[in-house]
């Protein structure tokens, strides 16, 4: 590292554009500019983002997979007691600076930001710690999409399609972890998903509306012609939720199910993405008196503040915008899934956010700005469901959301026949603990599943 301190780069107060090391102005399509993902999501939502980027003359970069690499490298800045999410990040960043990044180019992390009393919502200052102590040349960290930076320069539809593909990655993941388990021969199987994936890749690329709709009909009709030995619907189905963290850990625990014969559904990014947008949404509702989300998520009110009142009219407005987000997102997965469900491989109900802040809300205040409530929403909301077989909260063990759903969920877990575990782990890796945890919930699922059907015969 430079011992001769570097100023750092940085959006401009106004945020239209980016003031570089040598405070120089740098419009947003400066073709020095790269766009760097180190967030761990899916494969498929990283290959589609870079075909995204790349269809509109943007450059893009993503971050490879979570490892024990990838955590030694965060050791040079971090000191353990930050989250995982905090700590891949910071390992993926490193790795990216290290061994992908040029030295003429104006880097963008792209990285999550909150507020409130979980680790995330101190992550500006730990960047800005870590930036002075990286002292690198034309980097900006926590770079998000934001009205404040003009949302990084980037075009309407450029945007909205960024958190849409992420949506289509998680499915193509739930498609894969289901053939995998259930193809006659798994390694022919996967060429042809894969073919047809890399298919509906390239027409992200398309400036042909109808190019993307097309290309996921054809994977989903090619893909339903895959032989299998068993359907979806007669095979154990585990679900692995936590919150973020599972971006970052959930590799062992889905491989092992996998190599048991048992489908694992792993929860998507998106899910915590709306979280986010729902922040400003309560905090507008909280404002004016409402404390559940059923008061908070309403449209109507917010719409009719937005058309009469003056006072607070501009939190009105981003929170009606956020809300109508919000509804988009779901509406785009509902879409999504009629045509994907096609494949005869998709099985994971769609769940509203709103449902889940609900149901969550129940037994933990969904006004605590954390995943406490979320987690012990989707819990609930899966025991009803009834389509998982066995269920695993994974949490990173100094994640104090993740540990309060734990001592939230046992007592309702106590009560209830579907199996379930919760695990607490420090990477991506698991112990010899942990494995006879999931042998057992694997058997667990295996013979409740044995039971399902044969109600249905």
């Amino acid at each position: 590292m430079n011992k001769t301190p570097i100023k750092q780069a940085r959006i401009a107060d106004n945020g239209k554009y980016i003031i570089d090391s040598d405070d120089q102005r740098v419009e947003y399509d400066d073709s020095r500019i790269v766009h760097a993902w180190v967030i761990d999501n899916s494969p498929y939502a990283k290959r589609l983002m870079n075909a995204l980027f790349e269809k509109y003359g943007r450059k893009f970069r993503a971050a490879g997979k979570t490892d024990a690499e990838v955590m030694k490298y965060a050791k040079q800045l971090c000191s353990g007691r930050e989250c995982v999410p905090a700590t891949a990040i910071t390992g993926l960043t490193l790795q990216d600076i290290y061994k992908n990044r040029e030295d003429d180019e104006i880097t963008l992390y792209f990285s999550l930001n909150q507020e409130g009393p979980c680790q995330n919502g101190a992550w500006p200052v730990l960047w800005d710690t870590f930036g002075k102590r990286l002292n690198r040349k034309n980097v900006i960290f926590m770079a998000i999409l934001s009205p404040e930076n003009n949302f990084l320069g980037l075009a309407d539809g450029h945007r909205n399609w960024i958190g849409r593909v992420n949506i289509v990655g998680h499915y193509l993941d739930e498609a894969e972890n289901a053939l995998r388990v259930v193809a006659q021969d798994v390694d022919s199987a996967m060429k042809v998903f894969q073919a047809e994936a890399e298919n509906l890749i390239d027409s992200v690329k398309s400036h042909d509306r109808d190019a993307f709709p097309k290309a996921l009909k054809r994977w989903a009709k090619n893909v339903a012609r895959i032989p299998r030995r068993v359907t979806v619907k007669e095979t154990p189905k585990v679900l692995i939720f936590g919150g973020v963290n599972l971006l970052f850990v959930n590799s062992p625990v889905k491989e092992y199910f996998i190599r048991q014969g048992v489908i694992p559904k792993v929860v998507d990014l998106a899910e915590f993405i709306v979280f986010l947008m729902s922040e400003k949404v309560m905090k507008y509702g909280l404002k004016k008196g409402f404390v559940t989300p059923g008061q908070q998520f309403r449209i109507l009110p917010i719409f009719f503040d937005v058309l009469f009142k003056r006072k607070d009219r501009k939190e009105a407005v981003e929170a009606l915008m956020l809300r109508l987000r919000m509804v988009s997102i779901e509406i785009f997965k509902k879409k999504l899934r009629r045509i994907m469900d096609k494949s005869n491989l998709m099985f994971d109900p769609l769940m509203s956010f709103p449902k889940l802040a609900r149901e969550g809300h129940k037994h933990v205040s969904y006004i605590g700005l954390n995943e406490t409530f979320l987690i012990t929403g989707r819990y609930v909301c899966s025991v009803k469901d009834n389509v998982f077989d066995g269920l695993i909260n994974l949490g990173s063990f100094n994640c104090q959301p993740a540990m309060n759903s734990q001592a939230v969920i046992r007592p309702m877990a106590n009560a209830s026949d579907i199996p379930y575990a919760a695990i607490d782990v420090e990477g991506p890796w698991i112990t010899a603990n942990h494995k006879k945890l999931l042998e057992t919930i694997a058997v667990q699922a295996k013979r409740v599943r044995e039971k399902k059907n044969i109600t249905l015969l």
